[in-house]
């Protein structure tokens, strides 16, 4: 018996789908191997690792596709267009038999039994509040702003949360890099007062992030593992663009523009980090090489747990972060 992870599932083949499943592998390899060589390294094609070599196929085949292919904006507007849909419908359909809106703004039609509807002056709720005319929510700035009102003048104190675990639900499941904080709609990604705003190379290294921000979201391992990959690609671009011959000057280089001061405590975590996910990704674990065994003939470990995928990467966010507004 054979066994494929598949929709974060497992699924059990009998051993005569053995050669078949060998065989779409070597096929996908082929199609693949010009444009990531990794693949012919990586998959081994022995009958113990074939759950391994299609994870690591499907894997290098999802990073190849983020790297080289343009945004798609359209599924990502296709995602914010399908969250405006859903929102409105449940804001305007569901909400008024929840009892989430204080009373002024719930309507009854006696008819066919009785219903409560929405009642809510639209145009003059904004012009009151913040001053501007009412119009049609298309983009995720005026659902923003539709939601930061709804939550502070329309919405019951008491059912404040949860009308936020409703929309935050609706965010999830689309996996939008969103959710409902306090009544505002904040954007998961590293906190900070400081303006993430330079492009430095939006190819190489800012659609990989977005990518990144998308995949860590995603339920499925394979998904968080790539948008690790992902985010450490992106830490190794900002190093390589670095003054210096060598790596370890590349290393300084990038510690000094958060501190000048070589011998500060300040240029030694960010020099010490940067070393140590050389050594994360190269030597500990399955990130960026799958060979079993890294340089020193040791084991690399296979990352399986998806809580400690996103540990990883979150603390790597947080380097990159610094080096990119430092840069």
């Amino acid at each position: 018996m054979i066994e494929v992870e598949h929709d974060d599932r497992l699924l059990v083949f009998p051993d005569i789908y053995e050669e078949n499943i060998r065989n779409l592998i070597i096929e996908i390899g082929m199609v693949f191997m010009e444009e990531i060589p990794e693949i012919r390294e990586s998959v081994t094609l022995r009958s113990d690792t074939l759950n391994t070599d299609l994870g690591i196929t499907k894997g290098f085949i999802k990073k190849y596709l983020a790297k080289n292919k343009c945004p798609n904006e359209n599924k990502k507007d296709n995602k914010i267009s399908k969250f405006l849909m859903r929102f409105k419908t449940f804001f305007e359909n569901e909400l008024p038999n929840k009892g989430y809106l204080k009373d002024e703004f719930i309507g009854y039609d006696n008819w066919d039994g009785g219903r409560c509807y929405l009642n809510i002056d639209y145009d003059y709720q904004y012009k009151l509040h913040s001053g501007v005319e009412y119009k049609e929510c298309t983009t995720i700035d005026e659902i923003k702003m539709f939601i930061k009102l709804a939550f502070e003048y329309w919405i019951k104190n008491d059912k404040r949360y949860d009308f936020t675990k409703d929309v935050n639900k609706i965010l999830g499941e689309l996996r939008l890099p969103y959710s409902l904080q306090k009544g505002k709609i904040i954007k998961k990604e590293y906190k900070t007062t400081n303006k993430n705003e330079k492009i430095i190379n939006y190819k190489m290294f800012e659609e990989k992030i977005q990518h990144a921000q998308e995949m860590i979201l995603s339920p499925k391992r394979l998904d968080k593992k790539c948008a690790l990959d992902l985010i450490i690609d992106s830490l190794l671009y900002i190093i390589s663009i670095q003054e210096g011959e060598g790596m370890l000057d590349k290393y300084s280089n990038a510690s000094k523009k958060v501190s000048n001061d070589v011998n500060g405590k300040a240029y030694s975590v960010v020099k010490n980090e940067i070393k140590e996910w050389m050594k994360i990704s190269n030597e500990y674990f399955d990130i960026r090489h799958n060979e079993y065994l890294n340089n020193a003939k040791e084991k690399r470990e296979a990352l399986t747990d998806p809580m400690f995928i996103e540990y990883l990467y979150n603390r790597v966010y947080a380097l990159l972060h610094i080096l990119k507004l430092k840069q």
